[in-house]
């Protein structure tokens, strides 16, 4: 009885480990831990009471105290700012897809993605084909100044 006890324990802690991968709440986890002590106390010969009060208290401390130091350290290390959209394209470099007149709006593509445009310097105007440089936006707007001065015209 001990031998099927201690194998039941091991295969709750398996299945717990496993489902455990697809939810990452850590909830499971600290199930399997507690199955784990559940199957050690199997094996010293522990009765089926001892066995689920074990799985009881380390799961519940470990639901209590070491959940919360997991998830708040792999939010730390996840917690990098990522930039996203306008954002992610500061300071990269594109080509004039349409023409930006002095004062006016053109576009701009970056990677491959087409951008209404403006130029850093109003006077400006920006020909198809410059090379740019995205300095600013305002909401969707990017604010762009050439590369070089020799494509742009003043």
């Amino acid at each position: 009885m001990k031998t099927e006890l201690a194998i039941l324990w091991g295969i709750v802690c398996l299945l717990c480990i496993v489902i455990e991968m697809t939810t990452g709440t850590f909830f499971l986890l600290c199930v399997s831990v507690g199955a784990l002590g559940a199957l050690v106390v199997a094996l010293l010969g522990g009765g089926f009471d001892v066995q689920v009060l074990t799985l009881s208290v380390v799961a519940a401390g470990m639901i209590v105290f070491v959940r919360p130091l997991i998830v708040r350290l792999l939010k730390k290390s996840h917690h990098k700012e990522r930039l996203s959209n306008v954002d992610a394209v500061m300071g990269r470099e594109g080509v004039v897809s349409q023409t930006i007149e002095s004062g006016r709006f053109g576009r701009v593509a970056i990677d491959g993605d087409d951008w209404k445009a403006c130029a850093g310097q109003r006077q400006l105007t920006l020909e198809k084909g410059s090379a740019v440089r995205v300095v600013g936006r305002e909401g969707i707007i990017l604010t762009v100044e050439p590369i070089d001065a020799s494509p742009a015209q003043q």
